[in-house]
């Protein structure tokens, strides 16, 4: 909020006019730090951006027995609907505005569609009637902010229909995405990559399947590969799911992760997305700890890095990612794990790294907030080959 010049009562015509101007160069500078802050980066440096769109409440369909599906479907679909996506999809398109990322990885961007005609009901017939596409709504809300963005990667995830109690079926696509600004004349992209892991679970009424996009950046003289997933998401008492995702994050670090150049080099990799581990479990450690790579927000902020298990009383969310309630009203942030990360390979000079979407300021006008997860801003110069 630009706050609003406050004048003292002076008896002098001149010192209200210092006042004045005192205010007023306050005013001046303020929203020059904004207008400062919303430049893309110049240079060699890149900034990039990670956020979790929030596709809904999956466990709602995932607890659903054969009988209790219809009934499951229903109360997911009612209440996907009640969190305003189009409201959110402005509030993250504003967070993209205002932080001006050359790259924006995302995930759980989802199409919701209905069933409809004489038989809207019939799991045989695919639902086509769209209720929200989460990625329209973004670059519809970033066109109007006067921001546009490309869709240079769709890495498919789900998509899976059912009846409901509502009468018509309710179809879900989910969907990870990479956008690159369209007006960037300092990034030369090629090689857009899109695979599925080998290594996919089966849960319940969801088939999931996760992958990677990725593609290659050149700025400058400098060149690298930015690459997004969403891996899958585990318990700790889910060995199973477990021994999945490690088997992804190593599938992820051999496939996109070793783009050999000739002559014998490697292509330096930076990598983005909510990666759904830790500090400290395994997945984690095969991403960063055992591999040398940098966690961005760990390596500038290492006092803030959102401890796991978090100590009984801490109420120190900095760093947290997730994850808010699902029907995301709640008054008061409830971030206290963080899963979204930034990966960047080593001797990457790391200029700055940035939650959004974390702050009561972020939420919509209905008290929302943009979605379960912050996001996440990394700016840095990419290391020579």
């Amino acid at each position: 909020m630009i706050p609003t010049p406050t004048l003292a009562l002076h008896t002098s015509r001149c010192g209200k006019r210092l006042v004045l101007l005192a205010a007023l160069t306050g005013l001046i500078a303020f929203l020059s730090s904004l207008l400062a802050g919303a430049q893309p980066p110049q240079g060699r440096n890149v900034r990039v951006m990670t956020q979790n769109m929030n596709v809904g409440n999956l466990g709602t369909i995932r607890m659903a027995t054969p009988d209790t599906l219809p009934a499951a479907l229903a109360k997911f679909y009612t209440e996907t609907v009640a969190t305003k996506p189009k409201d959110r999809a402005a509030a993250i398109a504003k967070e993209i505005k205002n932080n001006a990322p050359d790259l924006v990885a995302l995930q759980e961007v989802s199409i919701l569609r209905k069933g409809s005609g004489a038989t809207p009901n019939d799991p045989k017939i695919p639902a086509t009637e769209v209720v929200h596409d989460q990625l329209q709504l973004l670059r519809d809300e970033l066109a109007r902010l006067g921001e546009y963005y490309d869709t240079v990667a769709v890495i498919p995830n789900i998509d899976v229909q059912f009846p409901s109690t509502l009468n018509f079926v309710v179809r879900l696509t989910d969907r990870t995405v990479i956008l690159a600004r369209a007006s960037s004349n300092r990034l030369k992209l090629s090689n857009v990559q899109v695979e599925q892991f080998l290594a996919q679970p089966v849960v319940s009424q969801l088939t999931g399947r996760f992958g990677w996009g990725s593609v290659d950046v050149e700025v400058g003289d400098q060149k690298f590969r930015f690459v997004t997933t969403h891996l899958t998401p585990v318990a700790l008492d889910q060995p199973q799911l477990i021994a999945i995702q490690k088997s992804q994050a190593l599938e992820l670090i051999q496939s996109a992760g070793k783009p050999d150049l000739p002559g014998g080099s490697v292509l330096p990799v930076v990598y983005a997305g909510d990666f759904n581990t830790v500090a400290g479990l395994d997945t984690y450690k095969i991403l960063v700890d055992n591999s040398g790579r940098i966690d961005a927000w760990q390596k500038k902020n290492p006092m803030a890095s959102c401890p796991e298990p978090r100590p009984e009383g801490d109420h120190d969310r900095s760093g947290c990612t997730c994850c808010q309630d699902p029907n995301l009203s709640n008054p008061m942030s409830k971030l206290d794990h963080r899963i979204d990360l930034v990966i960047v390979p080593p001797n990457t000079d790391i200029a700055e790294v940035r939650l959004v979407g974390a702050d009561l300021a972020d939420q919509t006008s209905s008290h929302l907030w943009p979605s379960d997860h912050a996001g996440l801003v990394a700016t840095f110069q990419p290391p020579r080959n």
